[in-house]
């Protein structure tokens, strides 16, 4: 892990956040969700070699789905995945939270930190990082995750840990 990911991840922001709302899916400011990966946990999976470029969330989702090198830890309703997804990120191991949307999608980078209450979802949720591509703007680093999603999103949304 980066020992310096806080620092690193606020670079990363305050740069998002001049990139500006995109739409459009080929624009430089997708990289920044994948990124994060790497600026805290060392790791580039999210990285396209093939495209040469970072994956768009829709990419990650299936990625997720279809690597062995991560495990579903469960949905976002599921209080012991929210558990085990901050377990994972206190024990320096990579977790996200990614929910694949009709139009678009959102991936959370979950950070080390505490579980937190949650009123709007009525459950312990843990800290996170949120790069909002489509509404630049609602991005944060080390908040709830409930920041990033609604109380109707948790359904569909599936956390993931990297095997280690």
């Amino acid at each position: 892990m980066n020992k310096n990911w806080e620092n690193e991840l606020n670079a990363s922001l305050r740069q998002f956040m001049q990139c500006g709302n995109s739409e459009d899916d080929s624009s430089p400011c997708h990289r920044f969700a994948g990124e994060s990966l790497k600026t805290v946990y060392k790791i580039n999976d999210f990285y396209s070699s093939e495209k040469e470029r970072y994956m768009l969330v829709t990419e990650i989702y299936d990625f997720l789905e279809n690597n062995s090198e991560w495990t579903l830890l469960g949905k976002g309703y599921d209080q012991n995945a929210l558990n085990d997804a901050q377990k994972y990120a206190n024990a320096n191991k990579a977790v996200v939270a990614v929910m694949k949307g009709k139009e678009y999608g959102h991936m959370v980078l979950i950070l080390p930190g505490e579980l937190e209450a949650s009123g709007s979802w009525s459950q312990k949720v843990p800290n996170s990082a949120s790069f909002f591509t489509h509404q630049a703007d609602k991005s944060f680093i080390n908040k709830k995750l409930s920041y990033a999603f609604t109380p109707s999103d948790q359904g569909h949304i599936l956390l993931y840990g990297r095997k280690y």
